[in-house]
């Protein structure tokens, strides 16, 4: 007990300042009384910081939500007064409304009211609508048989287009659409396209023109746009050089196609067909009204045999509006097979 007492005396003879002390032993302990109170200042200012941001009520700490949905996302942030902002982005590898970036980060120890950011995916971007502007009406067709190979059919309706003057976009090539490219499929119903009819100063007026000397294979296509009335009419040929080739037609070239539907004139178109083999082979006259749509689609006439092979007669793509009469010339006891876009029209065996 006396040596804890004569320790204690020690200690106190070496830091507490006393009236004997001299000069130099009371600046040793001044100096030992500034290091020591800088230690014990230092502890108490820290302890009280963390304190302040661990403990008050003024103070969150950021949860996890990556992975989250949105609204799960947003309940966690209400729940501990924060302000969010959130960012909608397409990402391939989180499902449609789905968090997958957050700032400030998981852990992060912030003030009541402080704002955090989300980025919430909006799934695969083959769930939005695709940009038409630039193309035409075919590449549209082709673009969304290549996108919906098993359904043959969009899941909005393409209206029909309308058209306006542009110095700056091709005629027949898409200027704007409505509703934009990017929009969530789900939130699309129609698609409304506007489509280039050139300079106002430039456009030129639709006319027929001139066929004859051509093959009828040649001119299909630029007939079947025209969306007018047509008929063939094909005498047989024992030249087989001569197929297909237009000798005439009944109407004029330059007439006004505007003048030619408004009429309701149709367009004779006369030529010949090489028949090789007379008793093989008989002439079927194919007369069929084709639909309009306002998407082109493909028409085609088969000669069907009877082990079930195809020959391709005729093929072309159009937009319908028109009487197609022609005469073809098919083996007998085939099948004649007219198909419109993936659906067969008719279907009829040849004697």
């Amino acid at each position: 007990m006396n040596y804890l007492m004569d320790f204690i005396e020690y200690i106190k003879e070496k830091i507490i300042i006393s009236h004997g002390d001299s000069d130099e032993d009371r600046a040793k302990k001044i100096i030992w009384y500034a290091f020591f109170g800088s230690f014990v200042l230092i502890f108490v200012v820290s302890w009280i910081i963390f304190v302040l941001f661990t403990f008050t009520s003024t103070s969150i700490k950021i949860p996890n939500m990556v992975g989250d949905d949105v609204y799960s996302a947003l309940k966690k942030m209400s729940d501990k007064d924060l302000m969010v902002r959130v960012f909608p982005k397409f990402n391939d590898k989180y499902p449609e409304g789905t968090v997958y970036l957050q700032n400030p980060s998981h852990g992060a120890v912030v003030k009541r009211g402080r704002l955090v950011i989300l980025t919430v995916s909006l799934g695969n971007q083959d769930n939005s609508l695709p940009d038409f502007t630039g193309m035409t009406m075919f590449e549209v067709d082709d673009l969304l048989n290549a996108k919906y190979p098993l359904k043959n059919k969009a899941p909005y309706t393409i209206e029909t287009p309308v058209t306006e003057h542009n110095d700056k976009v091709a005629i027949g090539q898409v200027i704007r659409q409505t509703p934009e490219a990017g929009t969530m499929l789900k939130k699309v119903k129609k698609v409304q396209l506007v489509m280039s009819s050139g300079p106002a100063s430039k456009t030129a007026k639709k006319v027929l023109n001139n066929y004859t000397g051509k093959r009828v294979r040649d001119i299909l296509g630029e007939i079947s746009s025209l969306g007018i009335a047509v008929t063939f009419h094909l005498t047989p040929t024992k030249n087989k050089d001569d197929d297909g080739l237009i000798s005439g037609q009944s109407l004029a070239a330059g007439m006004s196609i505007d003048e030619m539907t408004s009429s309701g004139k149709v367009l004779v178109i006369e030529g010949s067909r090489f028949n090789e083999n007379k008793t093989d082979y008989v002439i079927y006259d194919l007369n069929y009204n084709m639909p309009y749509n306002n998407l082109p689609y493909s028409f085609s006439v088969k000669e069907r045999a009877q082990d079930g092979t195809d020959r391709v007669v005729i093929s072309f793509r159009t937009k319908g509006n028109g009487t197609f009469t022609m005469p073809v010339v098919i083996k007998k006891f085939s099948k004649i097979v007219v198909t419109v876009g993936d659906k067969t029209v008719v279907e009829e065996e040849v004697k």
